[in-house]
């Protein structure tokens, strides 16, 4: 839709700084080559040292401080709130004490109500297409403040006239994304408890409870903040060996495991990098074989020679069970499809045997990734 917000007439060259931005952002242009790919809005007139802030139907997703010219840049990047390229959207301003608010709703969904007695709201009566490059221009001046649409990128008049200082003040980090993520990375896992079971009283018996890993995923950021997750790991084998004094026996102990871990993340959005905790369900199968070979001895019982044969043995325990994991870790998003990660978690392997007979488990893996993210979709 075009209302009279959208079209002024006039050459914007011949105007004033704030003119110009005003008349070039009021012309509707053809999206094309070189049209950016995020929703910008330009706030202009507001008070100094206002709180800018921009909701989306129900959620605040920027706010700034407008400067000493009593200006300030949003970005709206609609496909980091639900995936979509474009949307339609009513418009309404609320002027509080301390705050200009400028809410875009989806056609068929209701605006929050004004948030404080001292807010005074401002409808714009028409419905208007966001796409992939949308320019607003808000003009807080005017006892009704003013709204101008630009389909295109910020006027160039406008990003000439400002110094660098200014553009380095209003340039908007990219979000945290929402939506699916798909992950994989690889590191160094410990495995508690295998080894010194696999050794007991043996005193010859060396192994490492390290152990290289990889682990991959998905998760899905209902908003910036939360996320529901799974993820499988798969640490290399721990083993352990022994070859006691007198090499009357010897052994290899191998533990073999996999690992998911189903559970939710709580994250604290800084632009692009994301500080985020987790925790949940962890569900494990393992199993600890140990095969040992007895060396052939012989032992004297008072005057006779006793032949004790050699061979080998064969011992293993397979467990599956579930248990609980926890941990953190931070993300920063490179680009707007990828980012890079790191993360520790915990998880503790619990269960009891699968096949007859007795046996349980009772040891934790904690896990230290890094790998990459990869958004799908928007």
């Amino acid at each position: 839709m075009r209302g009279p917000w959208q079209w002024l007439a006039g050459p914007p060259t011949r105007l004033p700084r704030w003119g110009a931005l005003a008349l070039a952002a009021a012309i509707d242009v053809t999206v094309g080559a070189g049209v950016g790919a995020a929703q910008t809005v330009l706030v202009r007139n507001a008070p100094t040292g206002s709180s800018l802030e921009l909701v989306l139907n129900a959620e605040t997703i920027g706010s700034v401080k407008a400067d000493a010219k009593g200006e300030g840049t949003l970005l709206v990047d609609l496909p980091a709130h639900g995936g979509r390229a474009e949307a339609d959207v009513n418009i309404a301003i609320d002027v509080c004490e301390g705050v200009r608010r400028l809410l875009l709703v989806e056609r068929g969904l209701q605006p929050p109500a004004p948030q404080g007695q001292a807010c005074t709201r401002h409808q714009v009566p028409e419905l208007f297409a966001l796409r992939a490059a949308t320019t607003l221009v808000v003009d807080m001046a005017p006892s009704t403040p003013t709204v101008w649409l630009r389909q295109g990128k910020p006027p160039a008049a406008w990003l000439r006239d400002q110094t660098e200082e200014e553009r380095a003040a209003t340039k908007q980090r990219r979000p945290s994304p929402t939506g699916f993520v798909l992950f994989g990375g690889a590191g160094m896992v410990k495995i508690s408890n295998v080894v010194a079971a696999a050794c007991g009283t043996v005193s010859e018996c060396s192994g490492d409870d390290f152990v290289f890993g990889f682990t991959g995923g998905m998760a899905l950021w209902v908003t910036r903040w939360l996320a529901f997750e799974g993820t499988y790991t798969r640490p290399m084998n721990v083993t352990a060996s022994a070859s006691p004094q007198g090499d009357t026996f010897r052994f290899e102990s191998t533990f073999d495991t996999h690992i998911v871990n189903l559970g939710a993340k709580a994250g604290i959005p800084i632009g692009p990098i994301r500080i985020y905790g987790q925790g949940g369900a962890t569900y494990h199968q393992a199993t600890f074989f140990t095969e040992q070979t007895n060396v052939p001895s012989t032992i004297t019982i008072g005057d006779e020679v006793v032949v004790l044969p050699g061979g080998t043995q064969q011992f293993g325990l397979r467990t599956d069970g579930w248990g609980y994991y926890y941990g953190g870790g931070v993300e920063a998003w490179i680009a707007r499809s990828w980012a890079i990660y790191g993360e520790i978690t915990r998880s503790q392997l619990k269960g009891k045997t699968m096949d007859e007979g007795e046996g349980e488990l009772d040891s934790d893996a904690t896990a230290l990734m890094l790998g990459f993210r990869f958004r799908i979709g928007g």
